[in-house]
């Protein structure tokens, strides 16, 4: 899972490129980069808010798994909450922040784009909302490698325990 959030943090990442190449064009003039960069901005921001959306939903199932898996298995059923609260600490607070910002930043290129924000308004919001994307996505990739360790540790436990 981890992997395949890492994929599609790729193409995130190439749709918020494409979208401020394209966005940097039509503010230096390029003809047609402005249908361009709406295109792209929608696509990167639907992008970043399916793959941070995955990774909280990811950890809310997982969790409540873990909870119920590792029950009769003593020791492991508190440090399964531990882990499903510090990994819930560290990627929930971010991915929510990484969604409302990327939306805020397609809500200020609306405004920019009908001129009741100024354009530099909206690149701010932009180069926020990517450094937070940024800080993110390594977070909640390393936090899904240490639950799927987790998660094949309690496997191998209760095979043992089952046979």
């Amino acid at each position: 899972m981890a992997f395949a959030l890492l994929g599609l943090s790729v193409l995130e990442a190439l749709l918020l490129g494409l979208a401020v190449w394209s966005g940097l064009q039509w503010a230096t003039g390029g003809v047609g980069a402005g249908g361009n960069h709406l295109l792209h901005g929608f696509a990167g921001a639907s992008a970043v808010c399916f793959v941070h959306c995955l990774a909280i939903f990811y950890f809310v199932g997982t969790g409540k798994d873990l909870k119920e898996g590792t029950e009769e298995i003593g020791p492991l059923h508190e440090e399964a909450r531990k882990r499903v609260r510090g990994a819930a600490a560290r990627v929930h607070p971010l991915a929510t922040f990484a969604i409302l910002l990327t939306l805020w930043a397609a809500i200020s290129g609306a405004m920019a784009y009908a001129g009741s924000l100024p354009p530099w308004a909206h690149f701010l919001s932009v180069l926020v909302a990517l450094f937070l994307n940024a800080v993110a996505i390594p977070v909640e990739f390393n936090a899904m490698r240490q639950n799927v360790a987790f998660i094949r540790r309690v496997d191998e436990l209760l095979r043992e325990i089952h046979h």
